[in-house]
């Protein structure tokens, strides 16, 4: 099994590797918890409204952007959007497409490239 830690002697260190091992199950434990927690309250709020047709799969689209706005990485921020769109985390649909992922990564780059800019020409006045 590779999930293990090699101490100094070369030899597996047992209780480094089990207190990582833990340590990731609770790390695992609190992001689903907090992930199917937040969904499910905007999903409940948002069920009692009367809502456009397409209103799923914008909410999974306005979440990718402010996500990936926030610093994410753009397919990480795609998978958390989707979560908003589907009626059960088993539902393997997706509604942010490789489409969405690479036009919000283009843009993210074309806003870090800009920044740049505008950093170097303050520095040179």
């Amino acid at each position: 099994m590779g999930f293990r830690v090699i101490g100094a002697g070369g030899k597996v260190d047992k209780r480094k590797s089990d207190k990582l091992r833990r340590q990731l199950q609770k790390s695992c434990d609190k992001i689903t918890s907090t992930i199917s927690d937040e969904v499910n309250k905007f999903r409940e709020i948002a069920s009692g409204e009367k809502l456009e047709d397409a209103f799923w799969m914008h909410a999974s689209h306005l979440a990718m952007l402010y996500i990936a706005d926030k610093g994410e990485d753009s397919f990480l921020a795609a998978e958390l959007g989707d979560l908003f769109a589907l009626d059960n985390f088993d539902d393997t649909r997706k509604f942010n497409t490789h489409l969405d992922i690479e036009r919000l990564q283009k843009m993210k780059e074309k806003e870090e490239k800009k920044r740049r800019e505008r950093e170097a020409s303050n520095e040179g006045t």
